[in-house]
C-alpha cells in the first residue's frame, strides 16, 4: 500500500502541471477562437470544442512520450507522423460533426501537417531544454562462459546531491537506478524509491559517483554489483539486492573502466 500511495501521489503531481495547461489553454483558445471557431461557435460551445481537442492533444502527447522514452530526436520526430495522424483523425471527426462546411482529404491532411508541426517544434523546445536520454543500444553477443568470481566492492562516493531527491529513511549507499517511464527507481542498502525525475538528469548528477550507466535504462553503483552473469549471449550484472541488470554493448566500455568487464 505503500508504495500504491506514493506512486499515486507522484502521479498526482506530474499530472499537475498538464492539469493547470489543459485548463489555461482550453480557456484561452475559446477566448481567440483561431480557425473561425470565434465565428462559428457561441462562446460556451467554443470552450468546450477546445477543451475536448487540448484534452486529447494532452493524454496523445503523454502516451507517445512514454513509448518514445529514451529514442533519439531523429525517430522522435518520425514517429511524431503516428501522433499526428492519430490526433487529425479525432479532431477530423469531431469537426465532421459540428462545421458543416468540414470535409474532404485536403481538411485532414491540414489538420496532420499542422498537428506534426507543432508536436516537431515541442521535440526540439524538449530537447534544447533539457539533458537528452541516450537512445536505446543493441544488447551485445556474449559468449556463454562460466560467470567469473564476483568483484571486489569497493566503496562508493556517494552524492549528496542527489541523495535529496530520496526519503530520508532511504538514504542509504546507491545500489542501482531503474528508468520506469517518468520515474526513477532508486535502490538503496536502506531500500527503495520512486523519484519523479528524467533518467538523464539523475545520470548527469551521479557523474561523479563511482558508478555507470549500463543500459538505456539502468545505471548501477560499482559497490552494488555483486558479480557479473552471462544468459544465452546475453551479459547481466547480479546487484546486491538480487536484481539482475542487463548489459548493452554501447555501454561495456563504461564497465571496463569500473574493472567490471
Amino acid at each position: 500500500m505503500g508504495g500504491l500511495g506514493q506512486r499515486l501521489q507522484l502521479a498526482l503531481r506530474e499530472w499537475r502541471v498538464p492539469l493547470a495547461l489543459w485548463a489555461g489553454l482550453s480557456a484561452l483558445l475559446a477566448v481567440a477562437g483561431p480557425f473561425d471557431t470565434y465565428r462559428l461557435l457561441a462562446p460556451l460551445p467554443r470552450f468546450g470544442y477546445w477543451a475536448v481537442v487540448v484534452g486529447v492533444s494532452i493524454g496523445l502527447d503523454h502516451l507517445f512520450r512514454c513509448m518514445m522514452a529514451g529514442q533519439s530526436l531523429p525517430q522522435r520526430l518520425i514517429e511524431r507522423v503516428g501522433f499526428a495522424l492519430g490526433l487529425a483523425a479525432l479532431v477530423h471527426g469531431i469537426n465532421l460533426l459540428i462545421f458543416d462546411g468540414w470535409a474532404g482529404w485536403a481538411d485532414f491532411a491540414y489538420l496532420a501537417g499542422v498537428v506534426w508541426l507543432v508536436a516537431a517544434v515541442v521535440e526540439l523546445g524538449h530537447r534544447l531544454g533539457f539533458a537528452p536520454n541516450q537512445g536505446p543500444s543493441p544488447e551485445a553477443p556474449q559468449d556463454d562462459s562460466p560467470a567469473g568470481p564476483g568483484p571486489a566492492a569497493v566503496p562508493p562516493k556517494q552524492s549528496p546531491g542527489f541523495l535529496r531527491h530520496v526519503p530520508a529513511a532511504m538514504r542509504g549507499s546507491l545500489i542501482r537506478i531503474e528508468a520506469q517511464d517518468h520515474y526513477l527507481n532508486v535502490v538503496t542498502d536502506a531500500g527503495s524509491a520512486l523519484v519523479l525525475m528524467r533518467f538523464g538528469d539523475a545520470v548527469a548528477e551521479l557523474s561523479e559517483v563511482a558508478g555507470a550507466r549500463v543500459h538505456r535504462s539502468h545505471w548501477v553503483a560499482r559497490a552494488g554489483v555483486a558479480r557479473i552473469l552471462r544468459k544465452e549471449g546475453r551479459q547481466f550484472l547480479l546487484m546486491r539486492d538480487g536484481a539482475e541488470v542487463p548489459v548493452s554493448r554501447a555501454n561495456r566500455a563504461a564497465l571496463r573502466e569500473l574493472g567490471l568487464d
